[in-house]
């Protein structure tokens, strides 16, 4: 499907953002772990500047270091959720060219564009934030597909708009409103997931995905939100998250760029 390979890049440049910003913070922590460079012998060829650098860097205190690896959990699991959202947008702007009129498009998928469509226009009308969203395009799409017999046209971002979390559940539910047959079984029998959950077979690794795809939900709610029992977030733990992602995505856009995957809603 056109568009899902730039959707793919960009979500693997963030990851690799992160990885990067978290190798730093841990090449941190061993460099300060070695006291001895913070009197190197030929202190005397040092400038000024050099030697307040290193003694500073020397003084801190990184026991609240994990805050940095918090954010970039969370930073892992915001670049996720864009990514749904791009492949969401993605599936809906192809509807056009697959179908070619809005009446021949199964009715469960249509009613689920009336749905988003009709939600931001609402929105718009009770004047509430219309989210970036631009009203003119949100009507001139509402028109165009309620021309049973003509040319219509999406406004996909209007659906990137109004999803849920993406959790096992409602990754699923989402892109079934959308035509997608997700069988968590397929994504599962991949052979890198099985290998990174040790799973024994496919049925194994598919259940112990979708619990890590609701753990990591669970996990970002409690450090956005301060909870007293909040986790303890270390690098093994953002090691855990990027290396799922990267396994995920690859059996995941397989099934969206199918030319199958469109299921009958009629």
């Amino acid at each position: 499907m056109e568009g899902l390979d730039l959707i793919e890049r960009t979500f693997r440049a963030r990851l690799s953002h992160i990885e990067e910003s978290v190798k730093l913070v841990m090449s941190a922590q061993r460099f300060h772990a070695l006291q001895a460079l913070a009197y190197p012998p030929n202190r005397e060829d040092l400038d000024p500047y050099a030697l307040n650098v290193i003694e500073e860097f020397h003084q801190l205190n990184l026991e609240g270091i994990t805050v940095l690896y918090r954010g970039a959990f969370i930073a892992s699991y915001s670049a996720f959720e864009a990514f749904f959202s791009e492949c969401v947008a993605c599936i809906v702007s192809s509807f056009p060219s697959q179908f070619g009129t809005f009446s021949a498009m199964p009715v469960g998928i249509r009613n689920e564009i009336d749905r988003t469509i009709s939600k931001a226009l609402a929105t718009l009308s009770g004047g509430r934030a219309t989210r970036g969203l631009q009203r003119e395009l949100l009507v001139s799409s509402f028109g165009s597909c309620h021309e049973h017999d003509g040319a219509f046209q999406v406004y996909a971002d209007a659906h990137k708009k109004y999803l849920e979390m993406p959790n096992a559940e409602s990754i699923k539910a989402i892109l079934s409103r959308l035509g997608v047959d997700l069988n968590w079984d397929k994504i599962g029998d991949d052979k890198d997931l099985r290998k990174h959950f040790n799973a024994k077979n496919t049925r194994e690794s598919s259940k112990l995905l979708t619990s890590y795809i609701d753990k990591i939900i669970s996990m970002r709610n409690s450090l956005v939100h301060i909870e007293a029992a909040d986790p303890v977030i270390n690098e093994e733990d953002v090691s855990e998250i990027l290396k799922f992602y990267r396994y995920f995505t690859p059996p995941f856009l397989k099934i969206i760029s199918s030319k199958k995957y469109l299921k009958k809603m009629n």
